[in-house]
């Protein structure tokens, strides 16, 4: 279980860390390129989700993975409380929904990003 929690902050850190700055950066070549300062809103948040609220949900999730490894028994045999079986499914859910959130931000970024200037400034304008 240790090591499945292992591989999934080595996931994380991959999708936090190394994308959201390389897609902060493509925001600001846009932003640069169109010289508008309220696309920067528009391609970095998408409903309620911004970078910002990236980074704390996967702290959130770093801390929760840590205290469950952290309180997780060395005997197997002890793992089938229904405690440790309770915090298993909600650290393992909580991984699911950040990476599933994150994969859909992605999406809308690189998707408005890709848009021609006259369809952005429609949207700007709504």
């Amino acid at each position: 279980m240790g090591d499945s929690i292992d591989d999934s902050f080595t996931v994380l850190v991959g999708f936090v860390a190394i994308g959201i700055p390389l897609s902060l950066q493509v925001i600001s070549r846009a932003t640069e390129k169109f010289k508008s300062e309220h696309l920067i809103n528009y391609l970095s948040s998408w409903k309620w989700v911004n970078p910002k609220r990236i980074y704390w949900a996967s702290i959130f999730y770093f801390i929760a993975a840590l205290m469950f490894k952290s309180l997780l028994p060395s005997n197997v045999k002890e793992c089938g409380t229904l405690d440790i079986q309770l915090y298993a499914w909600g650290v393992i859910v909580l991984f699911l929904v950040i990476v599933t959130v994150v994969g859909l931000w992605y999406g809308h970024l690189f998707t408005q990003a890709g848009k021609r200037p006259k369809e952005i400034y429609e949207a700007l304008k709504k």
